[in-house]
């Protein structure tokens, strides 16, 4: 078993080291202190897949509702960066009722 483990470990290292794309660790961090039940955020892959959507679980996306905070970090992983053709993620920002992007 241990022997497996370590070619796998291995052949990740090798198949890393060859590779000419690059990865980065990728951390979302929602720190909404009011109204939190307006906001929600995507983010998409190059290929225009989602990888996340961030919204308070409790009142996700919705037009009325509290206005609790909601903090979360969300970790993406290591996310593959093109260096020749960046930026290739997306972050979308939704506002439910469209009055505009909460800034504090």
């Amino acid at each position: 078993m241990k022997t497996s483990a370590y070619a796998i470990c291995a052949f990740v290292f090798l198949s890393s080291t060859i590779s000419l794309s690059q990865t980065n660790r990728v951390l979302v961090k929602i720190d909404w202190p009011s109204e939190t039940y307006e906001q929600k955020v995507e983010v998409f892959d190059p290929a225009n897949n989602l990888l996340v959507s961030i919204c308070n679980g409790l009142e996700c996306y919705q037009t009325s509702g509290s206005s609790g905070p909601f903090t979360a970090t969300y970790d993406l992983g290591c996310l593959a960066l093109d260096p020749v053709v960046l930026p290739n993620y997306t972050v979308k920002l939704y506002d439910a009722n469209d009055n505009g992007w909460k800034e504090w």
